[in-house]
């Protein structure tokens, strides 16, 4: 079901209590066991569109490898279904940063919300558009008519199949995009017949994939296919903040990248294997073979220096426009929209020993 704007608000109350209990039980803890270093460590909270989805990965292995503890920040992430849902809690003030993918702070900037990504992750959209094996739908022409699944309105999945639609001939009129959040969702939309394809991620495309109940129609998880297919790099998965935060907190905002940036280059000197075995257990749900798989095939989807490629806000702002009309008229900067000066100071320093 769509969340309204009134029901995202609800959400976002709901956030703030379920945030200030966190933090004060946590708070409450540290005092009794480790008084000092409750004084010395930087707390964020950070909202994640998916915590246990591949392309969120960092969010939770950078705890694994003990990196924010060495970077001197103390991380608190809450779970949500959708990218749309932690960009009103950021601009709420309810937490300090989001996780989710780097066109919001496009949106959010026609919006007159001044919000930037503070460490780039993601280089592709780490996602697939499914159809079930034994369906009709050979291309994304194929789509006239259809009703395809994506994590929420409004959300990145929703503009990437209107775009990708767009591009080969589907007008957003000529089909529906139900919202059916990821994981175990998804795959019993897919299941019941609700939808007749969709777009996710890892690891629902393994599960379904290797179970034989889907196929990939378009592969967005390589850089050369996603290149192709939008035009351009499409960066995606990013850290981002609003900017009066970054300004006033620019100590801990970089401790916070430094601990990322040090996750991203751990990934890129280990194996699907090794990496899937710092993640805890139930992530891999009962089958530790598929979520290897998962993460091999994620791998390219990692940047190794959290640094904004060149042409990656245009390639978004081409994709926001194309459904955001008035967005060409909020004379947008998207200099603004992001920042490399963490990432690069970050990119210099040596990561220190993983657990």
């Amino acid at each position: 079901m769509t969340l309204t704007r009134r029901a995202r608000t609800a959400l976002v109350a709901a956030l703030a209590v379920t945030t200030v209990m966190l933090l004060s039980t946590t708070a409450a803890s540290a005092h009794t066991s480790a008084p000092a270093q409750s004084h010395s460590r930087t707390r964020i909270t950070i909202m994640v569109g998916g915590i246990n989805k591949v392309i969120y990965a960092v969010a939770t292995l950078s705890k694994q490898l003990g990196y924010y503890e060495k970077a001197g920040v103390d991380i608190f992430p809450l779970d949500s279904p959708a990218g749309i849902e932690e960009a009103d809690a950021l601009v709420a003030g309810q937490i300090d940063a989001a996780m989710g993918y780097y066109n919001h702070t496009i949106d959010l900037a026609g919006k007159g919300k001044a919000t930037e990504c503070v460490v780039q992750i993601g280089l592709t959209p780490g996602h697939a558009i499914l159809v079930p094996t034994n369906s009709p739908i050979k291309s994304l022409a194929d789509m006239k008519g259809k009703v395809m699944g994506i994590t929420g309105t409004g959300s990145s999945t929703d503009f990437e199949m209107q775009y990708l639609g767009l591009r080969n001939g589907v007008q957003p009129s000529q089909f529906t995009r139900l919202p059916v959040g990821a994981g175990q969702t998804f795959i019993a939309a897919l299941q019941h017949g609700q939808i007749d394809g969709g777009i996710t991620s890892q690891p629902t495309i393994a599960t379904l994939v290797s179970s034989g109940q889907a196929r990939v129609l378009v592969d967005l998880q390589d850089n050369a296919q996603s290149k192709k297919a939008f035009g351009g790099t499409f960066p995606s998965t990013c850290i981002y903040m609003r900017t009066d935060y970054v300004n006033t907190h620019k100590a801990a905002v970089q401790r916070y990248v430094n601990a990322t940036v040090w996750t991203l280059k751990w990934i890129h000197s280990h194996t699907a294997a090794q990496i899937a075995a710092k993640m805890p257990a139930d992530y891999a749900g009962t089958d530790m073979n598929l979520y290897v798989n998962a993460w091999q095939q994620t791998l390219g989807f990692y940047s190794s220096t959290g640094i904004m490629p060149k042409d990656g806000p245009i390639t978004q702002y081409k994709v926001l426009e194309t459904f955001q009309p008035d967005l060409a008229g909020k004379h947008v900067k998207l200099s603004a929209t992001y920042t490399n000066q963490f990432a690069l100071k970050a990119d210099k320093t040596k990561p220190p020993k993983a657990k």
